[in-house]
């Protein structure tokens, strides 16, 4: 299991890259987004990968988002499937080995069933998969918790794709799945949930259902311990925090956290 966190938006990509080898993360996972959108990473890839390089640190990418890769529209969804595909060349020519990506769609719900627009999502996910993989990436789709694919549905990618999972504690809470059942999902799963976004919530506290809060580990209700668990033996996958502030005193806080919760099962 190695560590790591999602950048912070409205960060420069080398401000993450010095933190994570300061707080000796193993990686950074780059928010291609704003400050690190992926026209920064292709006119700065030289910078990008001298950054990493001098930090000891490997990389991870979250794609940006909403990327309508499941539109019903079809000049909407191929636009989508289309810049997603540059995102992954930018990825790729960073060395990054893994992207997050949200499987999102978008269509109207009152004239659009979910009957019609499966199988262009599973056909979107499988051609941005098999494009990954020819440029040595893992595609990571991200279990969401409203308009599409959440926890409970994810058979659909499972059964028919070969695309790999990040599952989102947070984003599961949301959609009253508790620890326990978390645990059991990734443990039936280990195959395909190849990455974690770890982030607290007060999912069980009066008033704080169905916020998506990302709050430093500890700072919430989540008992990581539990999920962590079935983890902690034959998973070589990745774990980031991911967390909604800019202020890194919280990533440090964090990491101690859940430092201490991988020590104390070992």
């Amino acid at each position: 299991m190695r560590t790591g966190f999602v950048s912070f938006d409205r960060r420069p990509y080398d401000e993450s890259i010095a933190t994570a080898a300061e707080l000796g993360f193993d990686y950074v996972e780059i928010m291609m987004d704003g400050d690190s959108h992926r026209d920064v990473l292709e006119a700065e890839r030289e910078s990008v990968v001298e950054a990493l390089e001098a930090g000891g640190v490997d990389a991870l990418v979250h794609f940006p988002f909403p990327m309508l890769i499941g539109s019903p529209h079809t000049h909407q969804r191929e636009g989508a499937i289309e810049e997603m595909k540059r995102c992954i060349d930018a990825a790729a020519g960073v060395g990054a080995e893994k992207g997050v990506m949200h499987p999102d769609s978008y269509g109207w719900v009152r004239v659009w069933d979910g009957d019609e627009v499966d199988p262009i999502m599973v056909e979107a996910v499988r051609e941005l998969d098999e494009y990954a993989a020819e440029r040595g990436l893992e595609v990571c789709v991200e279990n969401l918790f409203q308009g599409y694919l959440d926890i409970y549905e994810f058979d659909l990618l499972f059964e028919n794709t070969d695309v790999s999972m990040t599952l989102d504690t947070g984003h599961a809470a949301i959609v009253d799945m508790d620890e326990s059942e978390m645990a059991t999902f990734v443990d039936e799963h280990r195959d395909r949930v190849s990455h974690l976004h770890l982030n607290d919530t007060r999912h069980l506290d009066v008033g704080y259902r169905s916020k998506d809060e990302h709050l430093p580990l500890g700072y919430g209700t989540i008992d990581f311990e539990t999920i962590l668990e079935p983890l902690l033996t034959d998973w070589d996958g990745t774990v980031s925090i991911e967390l909604d502030t800019p202020n890194f005193e919280y990533l440090r806080a964090s990491k101690r956290r859940l430092e201490s919760i991988l020590e104390s099962a070992r």
